[in-house]
């Protein structure tokens, strides 16, 4: 056996001891709310999962306090079998509607998971005044026509969406819809239109960031495009991040990108572009883009 059949096999088998471990874990809470342990002739639940799953002390206190928090939210409830314990108590600590906790451990990693939820305890701590901060009252009047394409545009957001949407929220979509053509016509396009950064744009993204996450100063390790470049073919606005910012930035947790990245603000709720979905479907099948990511 070779040393990369060797490494391979421990990949395998140790990625699977962690599936088993999950499932496991996932069912002590009923398991201790029945007392199978006790009638099982375990000393405690403790025993009952150090010698049946190899799971410690920790652990069992860990999803067993998670499983109370959780007895409102079936939903993300559900996820500590198929996700793991560990992301979900992440997520359950995120003051987010359930199904945008579940959304978010679906398609974040653990690590960006909990990466998000310290800028959003940030931002409660010390809120800057950038848009969707504090909500302001407007009062103007439309034609009724225009009040009923408002509604019926609301209407179709709660179908995609499958939540309530208020019309200031239908609103913002509309003028984030109105906005995407703009933004992409600040970024001409580059004659050669090729995925490619000259060494000259890495110069000058050196000389302002160095090599470290525009966000957070770890050590950057990809090449973010705000206005992404699949779309405007053009490196007019680069951000260096690390790889748990850009899942961020990917999975649209981001309120404000477009402007300058000390100013960035978690988003509470999800919302990819067609591009940021096709980088998530990407990165879920382990598939790497060679030099840099859109």
């Amino acid at each position: 056996m070779t040393d990369k059949e060797l490494f391979d096999l421990c990949q395998k088998y140790g990625g699977n001891a962690k599936i088993w471990q999950r499932k496991f874990a996932a069912l002590l809470p009923e398991v201790d709310k029945r007392k199978l342990w006790k009638r099982k002739g375990f000393y405690s639940i403790y025993d009952f999962a150090a010698r049946l799953g190899g799971v410690t002390t920790r652990i069992v206190d860990e999803v067993l306090t998670l499983d109370k928090k959780l007895e409102d939210k079936p939903l993300l409830k559900a996820q500590v079998e198929k996700q793991g314990w560990s992301k979900v108590s992440i997520a359950a600590r995120i003051p987010v509607k359930e199904e945008e906790a579940v959304k978010m451990v679906e398609t974040l990693s653990r690590k960006t998971l909990e990466v998000y939820a310290h800028e959003v305890d940030i931002s409660k701590e010390s809120p800057k005044a950038t848009t969707g901060c504090k909500p302001v009252k407007l009062n103007f009047k439309v034609k009724p026509e225009t009040e009923l394409r408002l509604r019926k545009f609301r209407q179709e957001l709660e179908k995609e969406r499958k939540e309530s949407v208020s019309l200031g929220e239908a609103l913002e979509e509309l003028l984030d819809q109105a906005e995407k053509p703009k933004q992409i016509r600040k970024s001409e396009p580059s004659k050669e239109g090729k995925r490619y950064i000259s060494a000259g744009d890495k110069r000058k993204i050196k000389e302002r960031y160095g090599h470290k996450c525009a966000m957070c100063k770890q050590p950057a390790t990809e090449i973010h495009h705000p206005d992404r470049f699949a779309a405007t073919k053009a490196h007019k606005r680069l951000v260096p991040l690390c790889k748990h910012h850009h899942q961020i930035a990917h999975a649209g947790l981001i309120e404000n990108e477009q402007d300058d990245p000390k100013d960035w603000r978690p988003r509470k709720r999800m919302k990819p572009n067609a591009i940021d979905k096709k980088y998530q479907k990407h990165r879920q099948k382990n598939y790497r883009i060679e030099n840099f990511k859109v």
